[in-house]
């Protein structure tokens, strides 16, 4: 193979491409490129090839740093059970795992009390999911083992989306609404709007938002606001009523990021239209300050 494989990439168009060929040395390891369209590596009895010469140094230099799965330790414990020769193998990391216990303690995520207290009490070992297809004679084995503390975690994270209280239902929808709005003035400053932006009967206009939508925005607890500036705009979304309707106050503007945060009773607009929030002591043109972000690209 070693010898065949040069000819077999003159064969495929890439004539006089030895002449292109370039080669540098990894202690044992050759790895060979044809001027940066196609690179390959021949580690062990295994062929590495790639369209970038870069991502082909890289597994050459993970495997003699011993840093590929044959020399992680999960990798080797978790598979043990599985059958030799294998005709196929899948590993899930215990990564997995490990991001349902950073989701719980992210603020941000709108998940049900419930669930993340039971989250975040469950004091479990990270273990990775394995599967295997073998063929020992009598047809194709497939296996796979799933721990059962990640089962239990799913269970966990499903059912509080599935029973969540209509203050999350509300949260979520708002902030959904929010970026959907976003999209549309996005849509209209690039199209018609020349530059500009729309006022929320100009989207409405443009078919860019559902009139219906807007007509139940109240439904789900939450009074809407839209401001334009010709170049600029800002909508905002308050709880009609902290703390039964919702808690978190949402804002967003031409950055197309969502912000949000629990400011108590006066939202971001401040109690009554005051200039500064009694609770938060918070100013209008500070709003964007006070908010903290949830995340930094369209919902």
């Amino acid at each position: 193979m070693r010898i065949l494989l040069p000819k077999v990439i003159d064969g495929l168009g890439f004539k006089g491409a030895s002449r292109l060929a370039q080669s540098e040395k990894r202690e044992d390891t050759e790895i060979v490129s044809y001027a940066n369209v196609v690179s390959y590596a021949f580690i062990g009895n295994f062929l590495v090839l790639s369209p970038d010469v870069a991502t082909t140094r890289h597994v050459v230099d993970s495997y003699l740093n011993h840093e590929t799965l044959s020399a992680d330790t999960h990798f080797k414990n978790y598979t043990r059970w599985q059958p030799r020769p294998l005709q196929g193998q899948v590993y899930v990391s215990p990564a997995l795992m490990e991001s349902y216990k950073s989701w719980a303690n992210e603020p941000s995520e709108l998940i049900s009390d419930q669930t993340r207290e039971f989250l975040q009490r469950l004091s479990v070992v990270s273990e990775p999911i394995t599967y295997s297809l073998s063929n020992e004679g009598l047809g194709p084995l497939h296996e796979l083992h799933v721990p059962k503390n990640l089962v239990l975690m799913a269970v966990a994270g499903i059912s509080g989306e599935a029973n969540q209280s209509p203050l999350l239902t509300n949260e979520r929808s708002a902030r959904s609404l929010l970026s959907w709005l976003a999209s549309a003035e996005a849509q209209f400053h690039s199209g018609k709007g020349a530059g500009a932006y729309a006022t929320l009967d100009q989207l409405i206009a443009e078919q860019l938002i559902p009139k219906e939508a807007m007509e139940n925005v109240g439904k789900y607890g939450y009074k809407l606001d839209i401001s334009v500036t010709g170049t600029a705009f800002e909508i905002t979304a308050v709880p009609i009523e902290y703390g039964k309707t919702g808690k978190t106050s949402y804002f967003v503007d031409a950055s197309n990021v969502v912000r949000g945060g629990d400011l108590q009773p006066g939202g971001v607009e401040g109690q009554a239209g005051a200039e500064v929030d009694q609770a938060t002591g918070v100013g209008g043109d500070e709003r964007e300050r006070a908010l903290f972000l949830i995340q930094s690209s369209p919902l």
